[in-house]
């Protein structure tokens, strides 16, 4: 009985691991701090009405080495990302964010999510919110 109530445990821990590291990575830019990737998978709206848009995605940093040189041991970042259209303006805010080491390690940040920002236009924020949006078009 015991061996099958490890067995069962098992099964529906591997089931739970692989759900939710069901990933989509999509190449969104890359810049001085990185290349960036949204997961099409964990796009979601969260409103849409009184003229306000509001969505997520994950998105995953995979540092440069000029960024990695503050932390060597960071192979890659995965971040909550919401973004925001109201009146024609794009906002963005960063949610929990997790590092991974080389080592296979995570390490994840107290959940804070914070206060919104417009999107600069030319930046990296524009292009993973342009990348996620085209997903979300297409759906």
């Amino acid at each position: 009985m015991k061996k099958i109530f490890t067995a069962l445990i098992f099964l529906f821990a591997f089931t739970l691991v692989s759900t939710v590291h069901a990933e989509n990575w999509r190449y969104a830019t890359v810049n001085a701090y990185g290349t960036w990737y949204i997961d099409s998978d964990s796009l979601t709206i969260i409103k849409d009405a009184d003229g306000e848009f509001i969505f997520y995605t994950l998105v995953k940093q995979e540092p440069s080495a000029q960024s990695r040189s503050s932390n060597k041991n960071v192979a890659y970042t995965i971040f909550r990302e919401e973004f925001k259209l109201s009146d024609g303006v794009k906002y963005f805010r960063v949610g929990a964010t997790t590092n991974y080491t080389f080592d296979g390690e995570a390490h994840s940040d107290p959940v804070e999510t914070f206060d919104w920002d417009i999107i600069p236009e030319n930046s990296a924020v524009n292009s993973m919110y342009n990348t996620a949006y085209r997903f979300l078009q297409r759906d």
